[in-house]
């Protein structure tokens, strides 16, 4: 479980879509650190145990929240896109095991977007990892 080790965390119920267009309901727990600020974890369950772990680019997220079917967010093992019920968030992620498209509904992804955006604004990630890069060599230097 994602709660309490990031600063942003999101529950959120999400449906894999199967090649029969049955679903199955799996459940998405989003998580982000302001010390990490370029990356979102997303950990998908289900039945109540863990399948599956990803990490995935913040900005990869915000733009899967405006791109379209046509013109997906992301390219390789992550693309994302509004449904055309602009409810609906889809996913595809690929790995070696096959590909998985989840549904997932959009306004707990927005609200969650948001208070990532709250706790560090876009453009500001660097300033964040500046920051810890020359406090990390200051301790390095320290004798």
């Amino acid at each position: 479980m994602l709660i309490g080790q990031y600063d942003v965390t999101a529950v959120i119920e999400t449906h894999l879509v199967m090649s029969d267009s049955e679903t199955a309901e799996v459940v998405v727990e989003l998580g982000y650190r302001e010390s990490d600020p370029y990356a979102v974890q997303a950990q998908f369950r289900q039945d109540g145990s863990a399948t599956s772990t990803w990490l995935l680019a913040r900005d990869l997220l915000a733009q899967g929240l405006v791109a379209t079917e046509t013109s997906p967010a992301g390219m390789g093992c992550v693309s994302i896109w509004r449904d055309e019920d602009p409810d609906y968030l889809l996913l595809v992620l690929s790995g070696d095991g096959g590909e998985a498209l989840i549904a997932a509904p959009v306004e707990p992804i927005e609200r969650f977007m948001r208070a990532t955006r709250e706790l560090v604004p876009f453009g500001a990630e660097s300033d964040l990892i500046d920051s810890a890069v020359n406090a990390f060599v200051s301790s390095l230097l320290v004798v």
